[in-house]
């Protein structure tokens, strides 16, 4: 991964009116809001575009968009320190595009050498610390603080290991946040064991329906594979009785009394008759017309 822009780089010819465009566009509006963003008409737009495209070449929107995002990040970082020479990442303060090196991006699964949301970099971080991390992290981003020291878990398939993190902001001269940049430094492994076996699986459902929608991770836990939905009835008999009305009613509890937020241990039944504990994250979305959404995080120690 190269550690800076290019000064040959195409995206240095571009106007100002032609980099609010293509910002605009990494920020994730599409042309409709772009136009009214600027306050111009459709085929203004247009013209925009094609002026883009004959100094950076052609492609599709999407390609080009990443590619300038990736220039974006990538330049004026601060030399010697530069995270994209070590383990690390660059954040765009506006987008929350995210840019890491590959040793990162291969930890979570991500495609190399362009940028990615960095709600994308939180799905292995420990159910228990990822509220705190992003905070903290969209915090400096939002110049509420220069720069945070963090300390957190990343469930991996090799266990539980503990990170150290450094997060630092880059303004520009009129004092905003343009840029975020991280250092990681995993300093230990905290497996309960060394034969131990940690798993992490991931689940949503609305919560008046009855069907739940799995990734692959949690899929293998229950022993699944390449299933990516469970009916009520499906969960129920993963569960002993006592067990599945006890997460029901507590579930029901917290939406009644507005809580956002529910943890704690959970005991399942695999296909081979094993009994199994995990510990369990649910978060509670409300959305404006009053519906209710659930997203589960599930840790297996084994």
């Amino acid at each position: 991964m190269r550690s800076q822009a290019s000064p040959e780089s195409p995206f240095k010819a571009l106007s100002d009116r032609e980099r609010q465009v293509i910002g605009l566009a990494a920020a994730g509006l599409v042309d409709k809001q772009i136009g009214q963003e600027l306050d111009v008409s459709v085929n203004t737009l247009r013209t925009y575009w094609s002026r883009i495209r004959e100094k950076v070449g052609e492609g599709p929107r999407p390609a080009l968009v990443a590619a300038y995002v990736t220039d974006e990040l990538s330049s004026n970082l601060p030399d010697p320190l530069n995270p994209l020479l070590t383990e690390g990442w660059v954040m765009d303060a506006d987008t929350r595009m995210l840019l890491a090196t590959d040793t990162i991006n291969d930890d979570h699964g991500l495609e190399r050498g362009i940028p990615h949301p960095a709600l994308d970099y939180a799905r292995m971080t420990h159910p228990e610390d990822v509220d705190r991390v992003r905070d903290s992290v969209f915090a400096v981003a939002d110049g509420k603080m220069d720069s945070v020291h963090l300390v957190f878990r990343m469930v991996t398939p090799r266990g539980v290991e503990l990170v150290n993190s450094s997060v630092h902001g880059i303004r520009n001269e009129q004092g905003r946040v343009t840029k975020v940049y991280g250092f990681r430094v995993r300093s230990l492994d905290c497996r309960p064991g060394h034969d131990n076996i940690v798993q992490i699986g991931h689940w949503e459902r609305d919560h008046s329906g009855g069907v739940f929608t799995i990734d692959s991770g949690l899929a293998e836990i229950i022993g699944r594979p390449g299933a990516r939905s469970l009916a009520l009835s499906e969960v129920e008999a993963l569960l002993p009785p006592a067990e599945f009305a006890s997460i029901a009613e507590s579930m029901d509890h917290a939406v009644e009394h507005g809580l956002d937020r529910l943890e704690g241990d959970l005991r399942f039944i695999r296909p081979d008759g094993e009994a199994v504990w995990s510990r369990i994250t649910r978060r509670i979305v409300r959305s404006e017309d009053g519906g209710v959404k659930v997203y589960g995080t599930l840790v297996v120690f084994r």
